[in-house]
């Protein structure tokens, strides 16, 4: 039941569905090419900036994974805090 959710939220958002799949992508791309930077170092400094950029990256992917999937998730929830206690009051 979720995926078809999940499909229907898709559809009806073409637009972030498409900036989220070409992001998806690029960040691949991105951080295969440090893995490929990484395997042809040469000396141990070029592998340690591969690997500084490599680390760089995946931090980049995960920070924002959490602007696209809980901060909308933080903001209803507080939506929804400031609505029960506006009733309560």
């Amino acid at each position: 039941m979720g995926t078809i959710n999940l499909f229907r939220n898709a559809v009806k958002n073409p637009i972030t569905t498409v900036v989220l799949v070409v992001v998806t992508i690029v960040m691949a791309v991105v951080i295969y090419g440090n893995i490929q930077d990484m395997h042809a170092a040469t000396t141990g400094y070029d592998y340690c900036q591969s690997l500084c950029y490599l680390f760089e990256n995946i931090c980049v992917c995960y920070f924002m994974a959490i602007v696209f999937f809980l901060v909308p998730k933080f903001i209803k929830d507080t939506m929804k805090l400031k609505e029960e206690q506006e009733l309560t009051i």
